[in-house]
C-alpha cells in the first residue's frame, strides 16, 4: 500500500503534470498492434524483440530478459505496448495478476539529477525502485526508473 502523503511531503515536481509514455503490458503483441491499428491508432511500428534488465519486487536482477515490444504516439504521448517473454520480472509479474493493461504512465524528469532526487523522495515515503535501467533511443540514452507502487498503480520516470 502506497504510504499517505501529507505536508511537503505531497508537493509533487513538475514533471508530473504531463504524461510522456503510456505502457501496456498485453499477452498478445501482434493482436494488440492489429486491434490498436484496426480502430485507427496511427503509426504503430513493431520495434521486434529487445533485451532489458528486469527486476521483481524483492530486489533488482541484472540479466536482461527479452521483451516484444511496439511504439506508437498520440499528439507528443509515446505509446508502448510489451509483451513479456518468459517468465520473472515485473512486465510478467504485471501480466499474470492483472491481465493485459497499462503498467505504468511515464512521466519525464528534465534532468539526471531531477531523478534521483525524485528516488530520494518516493524512496523517503516508503516507496522502493521496481526496476531501474537505460535504453537508447537513438538520440542518447534515456535512463528509467519504474517505482513499486503495485497497489497503487504503477509509476515510472525518466530523463
Amino acid at each position: 500500500m502506497l504510504p499517505a502523503l501529507s505536508g511537503s511531503a505531497a508537493q509533487l515536481p513538475d514533471h508530473y503534470n504531463s504524461v510522456h509514455a503510456i505502457v501496456w503490458v498485453v499477452a498478445d503483441l501482434d493482436a494488440a498492434v492489429q486491434g490498436w491499428t484496426k480502430i485507427g491508432f496511427p503509426g504503430i511500428e513493431n520495434l521486434g524483440t529487445v533485451a532489458i534488465p528486469q527486476g521483481n519486487r524483492s530486489g533488482i536482477r541484472t540479466q536482461p530478459r527479452p521483451i516484444g515490444i511496439a511504439k506508437g504516439r498520440i499528439g507528443e504521448t509515446a505509446v508502448c505496448w510489451i509483451r513479456p517473454m518468459g517468465d520473472g520480472g515485473p512486465h510478467s509479474f504485471f501480466l499474470k495478476k492483472h491481465g493485459s493493461g497499462i503498467f505504468s504512465l511515464v512521466h519525464r524528469a528534465p534532468s539526471v539529477d531531477a531523478l534521483e532526487a525524485e528516488v530520494a523522495r518516493m524512496q523517503s515515503l516508503g516507496v522502493g525502485v521496481l526496476l531501474r535501467g537505460s535504453v537508447n533511443e537513438g538520440v542518447g540514452e534515456v535512463r528509467y526508473v519504474i517505482f513499486d507502487t503495485e497497489d497503487g498503480g504503477a509509476a515510472a520516470v525518466s530523463t
